[in-house]
């Protein structure tokens, strides 16, 4: 399963609501996850038991996107903002708040 799959559909669904004028936006940000801790009740641990209960078969892509950092790479990130943007204009939705 390719975890930014399901956003991006998610994107593509939101902008037939709004071409039905259910939902209302100028622009669509984009942003990776941040998985900070090691104690209990930090988000990289609870993150991860979430993972485990419900979609363990994305636990060893998830581990190989952060590695051992509580970020993903550069790269990884300037792959998702390039997809929202493509997206974003084929919708003609901006995907930055400010215009160029």
């Amino acid at each position: 399963m390719n975890l930014t799959r399901s956003p991006l559909k998610r994107l593509d669904a939101m902008n037939k609501l709004k071409k039905k004028d259910s939902i209302r936006g100028d622009f669509v940000l984009n942003g990776t996850l941040t998985l900070f801790g090691d104690n209990p009740s930090d988000c990289r641990v609870r993150y991860y038991k979430a993972l485990e209960e419900y979609f363990p078969d994305l636990i060893p892509k998830t581990k190989s996107i952060f590695k051992s950092k509580f970020y993903t790479s550069h790269k990884y990130q300037i792959k998702i903002y390039n997809r929202v943007a493509d997206i974003a204009k084929k919708h003609r939705i901006r995907s930055k708040i400010i215009s160029e």
